[in-house]
């Protein structure tokens, strides 16, 4: 038998058996709660309050019977609020009652409630050049309009922190209810325009319709991801990220559970603090989007990835490649990279550059919007979708020319996006295909 696992006294076992062990390892150290929470929980007092998430193991259980599960361990009785999707109770509780549920085998892992923000925040005046072209350019994805592939048809969820503007050449199809008392921002406006803008400064599906979501913190992406989902949306982009660890959030585990359950592509930006990559761009199931630079030129020899640097209080931009870790398995983050420095509309006529993995992941997620359009069946099989686009992406910025786990992390995962190549391959599912040569240019 050929393994690669062993136990404490080197004999080799199956895989199935070390991951069991390494369970029971980590339940010993940690019980339900996730790393994160347990290591700050050593900061706080018992009587200190905490947001938290609790992910229940049967998820068969009905809210009453998972509420007299938790507020039977208790001090207290707490009033929880529910997942939509995942058996999940959330709540602040003191540190006191937490310990209380610790080492409950039917609590599955306790998470801590983490702030989500964009993962970038800021613009510039705008070049005389519209860099968008540039890098639509640089990714190739005109030959897709040229084919009669804008997004007709198509609608593509919007995850932000406030609204987007509504403008010309931008079409909001519908917004969440939670959104209607947010103000407009200039985040989500630029990241939607990147998306589906048929404006001076061309969206990747410039066509199709925008379903517009919010989060501010982690439980907010699971209300969001469900309700643009209940309203069609046939994937989502989220350009937010909590930032800076290698273990999986609450969030990730939101996007993975919602990418099985409603089969759609989730989309995600990997954040720009350089290291790990952000959550919930940590998911199995996400695309996961790093971000590089065109230096605002088609050719693909002076591409880098993106590395920008600014003097205080402005932060540094690097994008984030760190793999995350869960036990002795950890998978490759990103899966693929897009151009990063963007210019598109935030007001009527008013346009800026803007700097991050946050403008790298709508391109993505346009240009799904477009291989669904071209192959409506797509829609139904994320992982597909996924693998397309990966299989695609030929443009090696950095590293290797392949995703090899010997190779170590790979700053711009498979590559960077080719659109064109993208549409092949969607189009020749099930035949021979055409083969595609990477290339270290």
């Amino acid at each position: 038998m050929l393994t690669d696992w062993f136990d404490e006294w080197h004999r080799p076992i199956t895989r199935s058996t070390f991951v069991a062990r390494e369970r029971q390892a980590y339940w010993a150290q940690f019980g339900a709660f996730d790393e994160t929470l347990a290591q700050l929980l050593t900061t706080k007092n018992a009587t200190d309050v905490i947001p938290i998430s609790i992910w229940m193991r049967e998820s068969a259980l009905s809210r009453t019977a998972q509420t007299t599960i938790i507020n039977g361990l208790v001090s207290a009785p707490y009033q929880f609020r529910y997942g939509e999707r995942t058996p999940t109770l959330m709540a602040s509780m003191t540190k006191h009652d937490l310990v209380l549920l610790q080492w409950d085998q039917r609590i599955d892992r306790i998470y801590a409630i983490q702030a989500i923000q964009p993962s970038d925040a800021f613009g510039v005046a705008a070049p005389a050049t519209p860099t968008i072209i540039s890098a639509l350019n640089t990714e190739y994805i005109p030959p897709l309009w040229h084919a009669g592939l804008q997004g007709q048809g198509r609608k593509l969820g919007l995850l932000e922190v406030g609204r987007p503007r509504p403008m010309p050449g931008l079409t909001i199809v519908s917004q969440q209810p939670a959104c209607t008392g947010l103000s407009i921002d200039d985040h989500a406006t630029v990241v939607a325009n990147v998306i589906a803008s048929s404006s001076a400064y061309l969206g990747v599906a410039p066509d199709a319709g925008v379903i517009a979501g919010y989060a501010v913190v982690e439980e907010d992406v699971e209300s969001a991801l469900t309700w643009m989902f209940d309203q069609g949306a046939d994937a989502a982009n989220i350009s937010l990220s909590s930032e800076g660890s290698n273990q999986l959030g609450r969030s990730d585990r939101v996007v993975d559970y919602i990418t099985r359950r409603d089969r759609r592509l989730i989309v995600v930006a990997t954040g720009n603090q350089g290291g790990f990559v952000g959550s919930p761009a940590k998911a199995w199931g996400a695309l996961s989007v790093g971000g590089f630079e065109d230096m605002n030129s088609m050719t693909w020899n002076d591409d880098d990835m993106l590395e920008e640097f600014y003097p205080p209080p402005a932060t540094n931009k690097i994008s984030a490649w760190g793999n995350p870790i869960m036990g002795s398995m950890t998978w490759e983050k990103p899966e693929v990279s897009a151009v990063s420095v963007i210019t598109t509309y935030t007001d009527v006529g008013v346009a800026s550059t803007w700097v991050g993995t946050s403008m790298a992941a709508p391109q993505v997620t346009g240009l799904a919007g477009l291989l669904i359009q071209a192959m409506p069946t797509l829609v139904d099989w994320p992982e597909a979708t996924k693998a397309i686009i990966m299989a695609s992406s030929v443009h090696n910025i950095a590293d290797g020319i392949a995703i090899d786990p010997a190779a170590g992390d790979l700053h711009d995962g498979a590559g960077g996006l080719v659109g064109v190549l993208a549409r092949e391959v969607a189009l020749t599912h099930g035949e021979l295909g055409i083969f595609f040569p990477c290339s270290d240019s």
